[in-house]
């Protein structure tokens, strides 16, 4: 319909239709169906920029024909998107769709411009008091998520190597501060203060255990930005893509279970730390979108430092550790659920 009416593709309720089946998409299993949901969000993404959905809220482009609540409507929208957006990017190893600097929308919570609070924010100026609810906190985190992921995607060497001793003997040259490694230090130490200011101030908000859960995550990621390679490790998704696989349909990347990633005890804590949270939440409220992800990325990650140590002195426990993950990501209905707790199981197994 969209290449027979071009018309469609500006219509609001094509972004509203295509955020939705993004999120089915990226919420089951496979890189086929992975590849067609960031194929959809990409395009859902083309249609808000034409429709001027991540700028409504801008004095340079806002015509004043649209009333409070209809740009409400579009920031909230656009909200929902940018989650998604990061979620997919943070699941799949790519860089988002939407940028930061680009969203001039209101915040979901209060009448504020999403870049001056996002900007006070990273700069650590101060955060007006009304800025407290459930939707703005999300917002700002979703928008921190983003940047650093998109921080590791474009330095991906800096970020292999941040806390290794390479990066400890490249700062004995006098070209350091000109590197692409002093940089990723650089915007690592504004992304962790942010999180620090973030949590700061809405430490004494009812925000909810999920969104502290993906809080934690986070932090997580900004320590190990490798997380996205382990759910192909792990064989992920290889029993759902065998036929595609075979025909030729679908490429899947290769990352051997034997690749070599660093995990700390740092981020040991925070995995536990957001599963800790997301198990605090009652059974009919599970459905916020990045819970399945965040949650089987922490297992992975807990997978990985069990089966790295000496079997002869283990710190962290047994690879059964894995079975309080798989019972939490049981009690999500999202189609990946199946899959994952197959993978968990299997893991256990090994």
């Amino acid at each position: 319909m969209l290449e027979v009416d071009n018309r469609e593709a500006r219509l609001l309720e094509a972004v509203v239709a295509a955020s939705f089946l993004a999120t089915y998409g990226q919420l089951c299993v496979g890189w086929d169906y992975w590849r067609k949901a960031s194929t959809i969000l990409c395009n859902a993404v083309t249609i808000s920029r034409r429709l001027h959905l991540t700028d409504n809220a801008s004095p340079v482009f806002s015509s004043g024909e649209l009333s409070d609540r209809d740009i409400s409507t579009r920031s909230a929208l656009v909200s929902y998107m940018f989650l998604i957006d990061t979620m997919q990017a943070t699941h799949c190893g790519l860089a988002s769709n939407f940028s930061t600097s680009e969203l001039f929308i209101r915040m979901p919570g209060s009448n504020h411009q999403f870049r001056t609070i996002y900007s006070s924010l990273l700069h650590g100026e101060k955060i007006p008091q009304d800025v407290r609810s459930r939707e703005d906190a999300l917002l700002l985190l979703t928008a921190l998520l983003s940047d650093v992921v998109f921080m590791q995607r474009c330095l991906p060497l800096a970020a292999s190597d941040f806390g290794s001793s390479h990066k400890r003997r490249t700062k004995s040259s006098p070209f350091t501060p000109l590197s692409a490694g002093s940089e990723f230090s650089r915007l690592n130490a504004v992304m962790a203060a942010a999180l620090s200011r973030w949590e700061h101030h809405f430490s004494q908000c009812q925000v909810g255990n999920d969104i502290l859960a993906l809080y934690y995550f986070c932090q997580l990621q900004l320590i190990c930005p490798d997380t996205w390679k382990l759910p192909q490790m792990a064989g992920y998704g290889e029993t759902m893509e065998l036929n595609d696989y075979n025909n030729g349909n679908v490429q899947i990347p290769a990352i051997s279970s034997e690749h070599s990633l660093e995990v700390s005890e740092k981020a040991v804590a925070l995995a536990w730390l957001v599963l800790d949270h997301c198990h605090k939440k009652p059974l009919d409220s599970k459905l916020s979108v990045w819970l399945p992800v965040i949650v089987f990325l922490s297992a992975l990650l807990i997978w990985q430092k069990v089966r790295a140590e000496s079997a002869t002195a283990p710190r962290y426990g047994i690879l059964r550790v894995l079975g309080v993950f798989k019972d939490e990501i049981a009690s999500y209905p999202w189609p990946c659920s199946g899959e994952m707790i197959k993978t968990l199981d299997r893991l256990m197994d090994s």
